[in-house]
């Protein structure tokens, strides 16, 4: 199986994940495990202890 992603430095962030093949609209690539929270409460969260240059918001 070819990987499809890769995680490497990002002169963005630090380090990002890159696609290494074209990706179809719609097509689910990862699946995020993490916690799920209103809008505004990650919002909320950032400001109060995010770091800087490392954030990641999703919406559906």
């Amino acid at each position: 199986m070819q990987r499809r992603v890769m995680v490497r430095r990002s002169s963005v962030h630090g380090r990002g994940v890159f696609a290494l093949q074209a990706i179809a609209p719609g097509e689910r690539i990862l699946e995020y495990k993490g916690e799920l929270i209103a809008w505004q409460t990650a919002i909320r969260q950032h400001r109060k202890q995010g770091v800087s240059g490392h954030t990641w918001f999703f919406s559906d």
